[in-house]
């Protein structure tokens, strides 16, 4: 089910330096770069070969990647897996133990089906299981 790895996300205080800064010593190209306000961070996604480097940056003092930021500093903070069947890849983790951190895959950038699996089970690292393609009907 895993196909290969999709991205790696990396939490960042300030987007555009970063972008400055990966994209000028490594040469990455900028694939995307979107804001969400229901998720209150900014994103860029930079092309890695065949996957991505994804630079997320608060955009509020209260939000999820802002506390993470204050608790860690910047640096890794989740693993993109891409899978071939969203759904199945996640009760199939689900069945062997796996957290499941939401209830239900919902959308991601790159037009993308996306799911998270709990640090506990993955030596601390939060996992994110990526779809490509908007998804299938299981």
């Amino acid at each position: 089910m895993i196909l290969s790895v999709d991205h790696v996300g990396i939490v960042v205080p300030d987007a555009a330096a970063a972008v400055a800064s990966w994209s000028h010593l490594l040469e990455l190209e900028v694939e995307g770069w979107e804001r969400s306000e229901a998720e209150q961070v900014e994103e860029v996604v930079l092309r890695a070969g065949t996957g991505f480097v994804q630079l997320l940056s608060p955009t509020a003092p209260t939000s999820t990647l802002a506390r993470f930021l204050a608790r860690r500093g910047p640096g890794m903070y989740h693993f993109g897996l891409r899978v071939d069947h969203l759904d199945l890849a996640i009760a199939a983790a689900e069945a062997r133990g796996a957290q499941v951190v939401e209830p239900r895959a919902r959308p991601g950038s790159r037009g993308t089906r996306i799911g998270f699996l709990h640090p506990r089970g993955f030596s601390g690292v939060l996992l994110e299981l990526v779809e490509e393609g908007g998804g299938r009907v299981p």
